[in-house]
């Protein structure tokens, strides 16, 4: 029964009792039973008209009742009960004592109080209009109920050994608070549990020791504290993380789907552990004590490490049974290397910054003007008035700009547009030109053998600004075109500490390719290294730019193959005119000019996006944003956690700005009438809310699929808006050369077999869209549903019926938000 339930029926029994007392005290008692007192009654003074009492005893029982003015009082004693009445007013008063009972019951207005004890027993009711209230203690246990509307609240306490204290409450929030206090050593402890809709939270305090435990969904956390130490443990679905402090020493421990990662510090000694399971069997440690560090990686059959001391510097790879070691230890650098029986080993001073030989044929010209021809500022490494005498800021950023192989002698066209569009991006930074022209123009074996020399070069001159300006490598950012690509990864390796970024332009593939990561650039050069390949196509088993991923990031344009506008009728016809040179030129120089894009064209930013192999992009199936599955090209290319050999794609178009959309189609095409043999050619035009499409060719792999859903990417120039409607036509046979070739290949097959040629029927009902930089998700459905069928010749038009919105945090057409920065809107169009 409910506290409620035993307060009425309670409140009823004395109810009752108190009106059958009442009855029974208005009855006059006979004459027979009265007993007089021997004393006449007197007569009433003027002073006593308001005032009466009246006062009777039966045996061991007493009665007496008294008026005055507004007050009644009526006392009865029977043996060791006695009874008290008492009204003044509104306020009516009751209390009656049994031994070691007592009893209390009192009304004013609406507020009814009862009061009843009983040895240490003692209850107390309260009603106050919709407030009820009932407080009840027995020896060391005390309890409170109290209703208040919706709310309800209890609070108990109990001291045996200990004292309790506990609070319940609800509404609509439910709360629970329980304190517990121990005597002796165990301190004190103190609890709260609430809970508001799918929120749930408990904090508890015991001594030195708080904890707090919070859900809300699928999300949990928990905290706690104990004298020095602290940690705190989350989850989120599949992603776990923790974390530890106890005196000096910091434990973070976290999980997100197959990722496990550890980090530690202890004094100076800082320790990470990470392990990644969708990459491999990948496992890395990390750990830095005062002026040491060392970094020991796993993956697969492949086996790192690398440690600093000081001045010295190692490196051990094992891979198979190939064992590759290199070290570094003062002006000293030795490189072993060990595959199978074959055993390598080669030894060379290290040069400093004020070496003449080091710097030799190598000027660092530090650019103060757009135009290159104007003579620049020469940096001197080792010469400290260089540095004033050329204004360099060392809280700016530093970007030292390293140009590959040449066949002039002269620095190419690419160079001033990449410097100047440098400088009008960072007008505050240090452009900073490495000229080893005397050194490239060779012939291109001598050029590579040099590129070891000059990335030498380039790092001792960082190390230099390190120890002279205390310059911060985070700051520093390398870019390298082709050969000069590889030179940075050089002069990564040995600056000491991490450069912040390297961009290699379309490094080059000759003597690179296939070799070890010493050997090129690689993603350990830099704390971030991105990477674009626009020429990878072979020529005589050779490609111009390397064709491996070697980076954090390797975006592949156009699947870095044939880039739109380098295909020799495009260069031939050009106003300037070419040959087949000029063709590799183009491919190879585009890396350059989609960078120099991403510094001057912010308003058409291109995205690329993460995908296995460049036919899957094709077909559109890759356009996600999810994970860091896709990022900016160029110039503002976002890191992300490092992820060895992450290869992405986009389409550009043929001249600046490059960026354009790129939309997923899926639809699925049933053969209706006599079409198994059908292999039609389909367009596409896209209507925008801003501008509408030419007709798009849709590019499906192989054929097109019966009964099949067919997935397919279409690319369009410009931004024309969120779609509105798309034509889906399919070409007639005398529309274009292909598609009369095709028709003369059809019927004369048909007249071998000697069939009767007929009228082909397909039916595409709906087409679904993901639009790549925005995120979102149309569907489209036929504009008159009756006609859903397709005949060569003849085109359908289909109207937008859903979308969702799923924006990406990275893109500038949609707001921020969500798991990476996004957030979805389902809309009824």
């Amino acid at each position: 029964m409910s506290l409620t339930g035993s307060y009425r029926n309670r409140f009823a029994r004395v109810s009752l009792s108190m009106m059958v007392v009442n009855v029974f005290y208005s009855n006059p008692i006979p004459k027979s039973k009265q007993k007089h007192s021997g004393q006449e009654k007197k007569e009433e003074t003027g002073d006593e008209r308001d005032e009466r009492r009246r006062a009777e005893t039966c045996g061991d029982e007493r009665r007496r009742v008294e008026t005055c003015g507004d007050v009644w009082r009526r006392v009865e004693t029977s043996g060791d009960v006695r009874r008290r009445a008492e009204t003044c007013g509104d306020v009516w008063r009751r209390v009656e004592t049994s031994g070691d009972e007592r009893r209390r019951v009192e009304t004013c207005g609406d507020v009814w109080r009862r009061v009843e004890t009983c040895g240490d027993e003692r209850r107390r009711v309260e009603t106050c209009g919709d407030v009820w209230r009932r407080v009840e203690t027995s020896g060391d246990v005390w309890r409170r109920v109290e209703t208040s509307g919706d709310v309800w609240r209890r609070v108990e306490t109990c001291g045996d050994e200990r004292r309790v204290r506990r609070r319940v409450e609800t509404g609509d929030v439910w709360r629970r608070a329980r304190r517990v206090e121990t005597c002796g050593d165990d301190g004190d402890v103190w609890r709260r549990v609430e809970t508001c809709g799918d929120v749930w939270r408990r904090a508890e305090t015991c001594g030195d020791v708080w904890r707090r435990a919070e859900t809300c969904g699928d999300e949990r956390r928990r905290v706690e504290m104990s004298g020095d130490v602290w940690r705190r443990a989350e989850t989120c679905g599949d992603e776990r993380r923790r974390a530890e402090t106890s005196g000096d020493v910091r434990r973070r421990v976290e999980t997100s789907g197959d990722v496990w990662r550890r980090a530690e510090t202890c004094g100076d000694v800082w320790r990470r552990v990470e392990t990644c399971g969708d990459v491999g069997d990948v496992w890395r440690r990390v750990e830095t004590c005062g002026d040491e560090r060392r970094r020991v990686e796993t993956c697969g059959d492949v086996w790192r490490r690398v440690e600093t001391c000081g001045d010295v510097w190692r490196r051990v790879e094992t891979c198979g049974d190939e064992r590759r070691r290199v070290e570094t230890c003062g002006d000293v650098w030795r490189r072993v290397e060990t595959s199978g029986d074959v055993w390598r080993h080669e030894e060379f001073k290290v040069l400093h910054s004020d070496d003449e030989a080091l710097h030799d044929r190598i000027t660092y010209n530090m650019r103060k003007s757009l135009d290159l021809d104007v003579d620049g500022c020469i940096l001197l490494p080792g010469e400290k008035w260089s540095l004033q005498e050329c204004g360099f800021n060392v809280t700016a950023k530093t970007i030292f700009i390293i140009h590959g192989w040449t066949m002039s002698g002269m620095f190419e066209s690419w160079m001033r547009k990449l410097v100047a569009a440098m400088m009008q991006r960072e007008p505050e930074a240090n452009v900073v030109i490495v000229d080893w022209l005397p050194m490239a123009h060779q012939l291109y074996p001598d050029a590579v053998n040099h590129t070891h020399q000059v990335g030498l070069s380039v790092a001792t001159t960082i190390n230099w600004l390190q120890e002279e300006q205390q310059l911060p490598l985070q700051n520093v950012h390398l870019i390298g075109y082709s050969l000069g690509a590889h030179v940075a990864g050089y002069a990564g390796t040995f600056v000491r500490g991490s450069v912040g970024r390297i961009t290699g332009l379309d490094p080059a593939g000759p003597m690179f390719e296939g070799v070890g990561d010493e050997k090129r650039l690689s993603s350990d050069d830099a704390d971030f290294v991105d990477v674009l390949h626009t020429y990878t196509r072979e020529a005589l088993g050779v490609s111009i730019g390397i064709q491996q991923p070697i980076g954090d990031i390797d975006i592949y344009p156009n699947g870095g193959d044939v880039q739109p506008g380098c295909d020799l009728t495009s260069v031939l016809t050009s106003a300037a005119g070419g040959n087949f040179m000029d063709v590799m030129k183009c491919e190879h120089e585009r890396a350059v000019h989609l960078f120099v894009d991403s510094l001057i064209s912010k308003a058409h930013t291109s995205f690329a996006y993460q995908c296995t192999d460049p036919e899957r992009f094709k077909k559109g199936i890759c356009l996600s944003c999810r994970k860091n599955r896709c990022n900016q090209m160029g110039y503002n290319a976002k890191k992300t956690r490092k992820r060895r050999n992450s290869k992405m794609y986009l389409k550009t178009r043929a001249d600046t700005p490059f960026g354009g959309i790129h939309y997923q189609m899926k639809m699925h095409v049933f053969n209706r009438k006599q079409a198994d043999d059908a292999d039609p050619t389909f367009y596409v035009k896209l209507y925008g809310a801003h501008n509408d499409s030419h007709d798009l060719h849709v590019d499906i792999p192989n054929k097109v699929g019966l009964n099949l859903t067919n997935t397919f990417l279409v690319f369009t120039e410009d931004d024309i808006g969120d779609l509105l409607k798309i034509r889906l036509s399919w070409e007639g046979a005398s529309e274009s050369f292909g598609s009369f070739w095709k028709n003369i290949k059809k019927n004369f097959w048909d007249w071998k077999s000697s069939s009767t040629p007929t009228n082909q029927v397909l039916e595409v009902r709906r087409i679904r869209v993901k639009c790549g930089e925005t995120q979102k998700k149309f569907t489209f459905c036929a504009q008159d549903p009756s006609v859903t069928e397709l005949i060569p010749g003849q085109g359908i038009t289909y109207i937008a019926h859903i979308r969702i919105q799923h924006f990406n945090a990275l893109s500038p057409w949609g707001p921020e938000g969500g798991r990476n920065g996004s957030k979805n809107r389902l809309l009824f169009v």
